[in-house]
């Protein structure tokens, strides 16, 4: 289903089926999708700590260019997208060659670059790979045919658009639902004081 589509159907269900006026302003669509991120997150958290291969269905797939910072002579492409923060760059899911998808582009913590750079292997290997530092990638010795790459990442439900299809884990629905309810309870109750001040107390 669409992301626009889920949210409606979590409104729906958290206004026990009463579409009003007044249910439809509490359930803000933007207020709501930014609980169904934070629960999707943490299912996704709990899939990546269960069986990480299974993220790979929900990554979605990004052409991003591949661009030269010439003050420095290094190549990098921009992630496209927030990734979700999943121990050991788990949302990276696959970075590979636009035109050769077969062509994997490994990629390793930065951390160990100096250690690389430190061993033979460092010097003789003429392999591509990457390594990512904070919302970009770096490539050390690129091919001279690549100028696109192709990203498949795990990304958070708000960074989606509304008419993409996003798929939830499967049995995950119900406890995706209880997640957003459970969060929407703990918000402040609105401010409803004709006073001139927005502020919730």
């Amino acid at each position: 289903m669409t992301k626009e589509k889920f949210i409606d159907l979590i409104i729906h269900r958290l206004s026990g089926g009463n579409t009003s006026a007044d249910l439809l302003g509490k359930y803000d669509k933007r207020v709501v999708e930014k609980h169904a991120t934070v629960a999707m997150n943490s299912v996704m958290f709990d899939l990546f700590r269960s069986n990480e291969s299974a993220l790979d269905l929900y990554a979605k797939d990004h052409v991003v260019q591949v661009q030269n910072n010439t003050t420095y002579d290094r190549y990098y492409a921009d992630f496209p997208a927030q990734i979700i923060q999943l121990p050991g760059q788990a949302g990276i899911r696959l970075i590979t060659a636009k035109q050769d998808p077969t062509f994997v582009i490994p990629v390793v913590p930065s951390s160990a670059m100096s250690s690389l750079a430190n061993l033979d292997v460092g010097n003789l290997d003429d392999r591509m790979y990457g390594y990512v530092t904070q919302e970009r990638v770096y490539f050390v010795n690129k091919r001279d045919d690549i100028d696109y790459v192709l990203m498949k990442l795990v990304i958070p439900l708000d960074e989606y658009d509304w008419d993409d299809n996003i798929y939830l884990p499967s049995g995950k629905g119900v406890e995706i639902e209880q997640l957003i309810g459970d969060l929407m309870l703990r918000m402040p109750k609105e401010d409803m004081i004709n006073d001139n001040n927005s502020e919730r107390p």
